[in-house]
């Protein structure tokens, strides 16, 4: 009882301070402001009271510290929280993804399993029990591509509509009108929000899917990363993580007993596919072709063979084939060019970008 009427007077004190505190705030706020700006400087004021404050509804007693939103309150309040989440160039690695070729990739969503199938089955793990899958391959082999692929293949999409917030902070900032003076995200905030939001929807009974482009080309440690992903898992059987990475060493360690695929092993097919529609889409290659069917034949496969299943380093190794074609290359001169070019991507990156300073050199010489 002496601990309950002691605990009573704190918050009676808190509470009188922080009144005496906005008083003396409206009485030099109103003398020294014109207009309404001291009303706007007062909600900011008393939103960052509450922010600073470690009380909440349950310290005073309640054993509920949640409210119930107005539709029309939580659509304003939602809007103004995933405006904070943005930042410039938000959406430039998903622009970029080049979008599958005709027909490639489709072997990754076949539910029939095969005996000599080298990949763990991704419609079932998308479908049943599995929590998590593995995609992993080299840098270029199209690691991003295949990851846009199963969410733009989804028949449907569950929406939850939640309209009960608990963290006091909102209940704060909504109670106040505060929307615009809502503080930046640190990385602790983003995170808890993050586990709470998931832990929510999976209490609801919805299935929780992330598709994780790149886990290897974040800012901060692996072992942070691969962390996140074990709370994710731990939160719900609902919740479903696909992560697309280089095979890093940490990252094997900790996703190699998990369903997984190695990319640039499974994509042979995807990548002749790939390279015949190129070159029969170019009309003067056709008629080399006709020339000389064989050696045009064997050009296509031994791009296919140096490739490695790297999509990338095929995309501009017919980049600059074409370009050759345009210039008058006959197929040995094709040949030759092919032989030339670095099978390493970053080795061809290279030197392609060394090809660009000389010709640009070459042209201020002239």
């Amino acid at each position: 009882m002496a601990r309950a009427l002691k605990h009573h007077s704190s918050v009676e004190s808190s509470l009188e301070n922080n009144v005496r505190a906005i008083l003396k705030h409206v009485s030099s706020a109103a003398v020294n402001s014109s207009g309404k700006r001291w009303q706007e400087d007062l909600r900011y004021d008393m939103v960052q009271m509450i922010y600073s404050s470690q009380k909440t509804v349950s310290d005073l007693g309640g054993d509920n510290d949640t409210i119930i939103l107005s539709p029309e309150t939580c659509d304003k309040l939602q809007n103004t929280v995933i405006s904070t989440l943005r930042y410039a160039g938000m959406e430039d690695r998903t622009n970029n993804i080049t979008a599958t070729y005709e027909k490639t990739f489709q072997w990754a969503l076949q539910r029939e399993q095969s005996d000599m199938q080298k990949w763990d089955n991704l419609p079932y793990c998308l479908e049943n029990s599995s929590q998590m899958y593995w995609i992993t391959g080299k840098a270029g082999s199209g690691k991003s591509t295949l990851m846009k692929f199963p969410p733009g293949d989804a028949s449907s999409v569950q929406v939850m509509d939640a309209r009960i917030i608990t963290p006091s902070r909102w209940e704060a900032v909504t109670i106040l009108g505060a929307h615009r003076q809502m503080q930046t995200w640190s990385e602790a905030d983003l995170k808890s929000s993050l586990l709470l939001a998931v832990r929510s929807l999976t209490q609801a009974g919805i299935y929780v899917s992330f598709f994780i482009d790149g886990l290897d080309e974040f800012s901060g440690r692996p072992k942070e990363l691969i962390s996140l992903v074990c709370e994710l898992l731990e939160i719900d059987v609902r919740v479903k993580v696909f992560v697309a990475s280089r095979p890093w060493v940490d990252l094997q360690d900790a996703f190699q007993s998990q369903p997984s695929l190695k990319l640039e092993d499974l994509t042979y097919k995807d990548v002749k596919d790939y390279d015949t529609g190129r070159f029969a889409g170019y009309a003067a290659f056709s008629n080399l072709r006709r020339c000389n069917l064989a050696f045009a034949n064997q050009l296509v496969g031994n791009i296919v063979s140096k490739a490695s299943g790297v999509c990338l380093w095929v995309k501009l190794v017919i980049d600059s084939l074409l370009a050759g074609i345009s210039y008058g290359d006959r197929i040995e001169d094709l040949q030759r060019r092919l032989d030339f070019l670095p099978s390493d991507l970053e080795t061809l990156y290279d030197r392609m970008l060394k090809d660009w300073i000389l010709s640009i050199m070459c042209m201020q010489l002239k």
